[in-house]
């Protein structure tokens, strides 16, 4: 007996239990123009869709990612998600809508106009495939505020040099052409030239396609401005595309934020106010450092989970500094506010089941958690708190069972809800 306890101690020490990685939680919500959108979402081989209220929550390793986020007659998005520092992160998703134009005779060279004052011309033969059917072209122009808003990836791109630097955008486009369901090709060598509106009377500006595998913006060539305003963009393959300029005038701004329980707010970052760009802090010891557009307005505000802080619209120094060597910069201390621009769902009902049969007592583990009510949740409270369990709503009340509690509230305590995806 003693010999093997001895072997299974030299095994637990030789070979010890294999350490689970940690885990966080992406919250993510998606709409378009006019609200909440059902959605998929794909975050490192992890695909979920979220609800009718648009909301899904997918349990990831805390690593850096890329979410691709799509849905049918919108345009594919790709979002940045990191949760090295956090283990919480919500994303919320704008999905432009596409506007469909039809034409015929898609052998022949024509102009089609599209909305928004925009206009693509195409030549002979444009297409690889035999196209007998009429031809769509899907379309969506960002511009003025929906920019911001809209723009995929990241504020970053790659020039022309080779060097990653952040960009500040006047304007960009997602197109594609379809027939018959199916999603065309350009011919080798054939190009088409897109018209287009862009912010700002620049002769030239660079023009920039998204690699949705980096989540980075790569400079492909240069957009001209017409005589009536408008600009030209020369085009050999189809994605996002982009007009910017590189941002290389930077200055910093320190940023510093605690929660509660003493956490910084995930990483803040700074949206332009008369520019078209935004940036994310770079965590040091006690604070974040934000590199911005020098001599700019800036935007600045954060949140942790479902934990928010309340923007603050600064005016970035002069002083050309960056976040190696930020002499003289100011401290921005965020304020934690409501998380109020996340509307409630409808909280899905179970079944007729009264509550006191289903809520019996915390000392329940997830996994038997999930095998009671089928699926577990993430729900999260109009006053910042957040909790994983089983749900159950009856009439305006809900009750919420979790490994460690059990408690009633009333729904309108409730900021959203979403489903935890099975290990």
């Amino acid at each position: 007996m003693r010999s093997l306890l001895i072997c299974l101690l030299l095994l637990t020490v030789c070979f010890p239990a294999k350490q689970t990685p940690p885990t966080g939680i992406v919250q993510t919500m998606t709409e378009d123009e006019s609200g909440p959108v059902q959605a998929q979402v794909e975050i490192a081989g992890l695909t979920r869709q979220t609800s009718p209220a648009g909301l899904v929550a997918l349990e990831i390793r805390r690593e850096k990612y890329l979410a691709n986020i799509t849905a049918p007659g919108h345009a594919p998005m790709v979002r940045e998600v990191d949760l090295t520092n956090v283990s919480q992160v919500s994303l919320h998703v704008f999905i432009p809508r596409l506007s469909i134009v039809q034409f015929q005779d898609p052998l022949s060279s024509q102009t089609i106009k599209l909305p928004g004052n925009a206009a693509v011309t195409i030549p002979d033969s444009l297409f690889q495939e035999a196209v007998l059917e009429p031809v769509q072209v899907e379309f969506k122009l960002l511009k003025d505020n929906e920019i911001i808003r809209g723009m995929p990836g990241s504020f970053r791109g790659t020039s022309k040099a080779g060097q990653v630097t952040a960009i500040e955008s006047f304007g960009a486009f997602y197109m594609r052409f379809t027939s018959a369901g199916k999603t065309l090709r350009f011919a080798p060598g054939k190009k088409i030239t897109v018209t287009m509106p862009a912010l700002g009377q620049r002769d030239r500006i660079a023009q920039w396609t998204l690699i949705k595998e980096t989540g980075l913006w790569k400079e492909e060539g240069l957009a001209i401005r017409r005589a009536d305003g408008l600009y030209d963009v020369e085009l050999g393959h189809l994605s996002w595309v982009n007009l910017d300029q590189a941002i290389t005038e930077f200055a910093t701004v320190w940023v510093s934020a605690k929660d509660s329980q003493g956490r910084p707010p995930g990483r803040p970052w700074a949206q332009g106010v008369n520019y078209k760009g935004y940036s994310v802090g770079t965590f040091t010891q006690d604070a974040f450092c934000l590199e911005v557009k020098a001599g700019s307005e800036a935007l600045i505000y954060g949140q942790n989970g479902s934990v928010c802080y309340r923007g603050i619209t600064v005016g970035t120094p002069a002083e050309q500094t960056t976040c190696k060597d930020p002499r003289n910069s100011p401290l921005i201390v965020l304020e934690q506010a409501p998380c109020n621009n996340i509307p409630a769902p409808t909280i899905p009902v179970f079944d007729s089941t009264p509550i006191e049969r289903r809520i019996t007592g915390p000392g329940l583990s997830e996994a038997e958690l999930r095998k009671k009510y089928g699926r577990l949740e993430i729900i999260r409270l109009r006053d910042g708190q957040i909790f994983r369990g089983g749900i159950v709503q009856k009439g305006g009340q809900v009750s919420i069972q979790t490994s460690d509690e059990s408690f009633t509230i009333p729904i309108s305590a409730v900021e959203d809800v979403a489903f935890l995806p099975e290990d």
